[in-house]
């Protein structure tokens, strides 16, 4: 989003919201709840409950998008306080839900980098072992980067494995 749409959606919400309040108060009133519309503006929880699905829907579910309208609001010259203290809010939850989102994708990019990484070494020298599987498969009696000293556990064979130490991966046995 351009800097003008973001302040155009942050204008238009804040129109919106004071419109809403108004409308909001007036159906209070028409059900016997007395509420001034001015006692609902300064009332952080209704803002928060109108304001944040509409800005939402506005950026179409973009966090940076809706962080950017959500901090135009709440710089804006026309913006007391509740609102600024509920943009606020919306700003913290936003950035923490990018981060997490950062950090899956993080996760995500190493594990398929691992498993490629494990098929070039299964490519090149055979069977490949994590930690797990080298624990069921070998006693290991030794280490001397990068090799480890071990006894397969089924033919009672010592021999070495090279590995790797990010991603841990140990490979190409050679018996002694």
């Amino acid at each position: 989003m351009t800097n003008d749409q973001i302040r155009d959606i942050a204008s238009d919400i804040q129109s919106w919201l004071q419109d809403a309040v108004g409308d909001m108060a007036e159906g209070q009133t028409m059900l016997g709840k007395e509420i001034a519309a001015d006692d609902a503006y300064e009332n952080e929880d209704i803002l928060s409950d109108l304001s944040g699905d509409r800005i939402f829907d506005s950026c179409k579910m973009n966090y940076v998008d809706m962080i950017a309208v959500a901090t135009e609001i709440r710089d804006s010259r026309y913006s007391h306080q509740p609102l600024k203290n509920v943009m606020d809010r919306f700003i913290v939850r936003w950035e923490e839900s990018l981060r997490k989102a950062a950090e899956r994708d993080a996760k995500r990019a190493q594990r398929e980098a691992e498993v490629k990484f494990r098929k070039t070494l299964e490519e090149e020298y055979g069977t490949v072992y994590n930690t797990t599987e080298l624990q069921e498969a070998f006693e290991v009696s030794a280490f001397a980067a990068p090799y480890v000293v071990v006894v397969d556990k089924k033919s009672q064979k010592k021999g070495s494995l090279q590995f790797t130490h990010r991603p841990r991966f140990y490979f190409r046995f050679v018996a002694d």
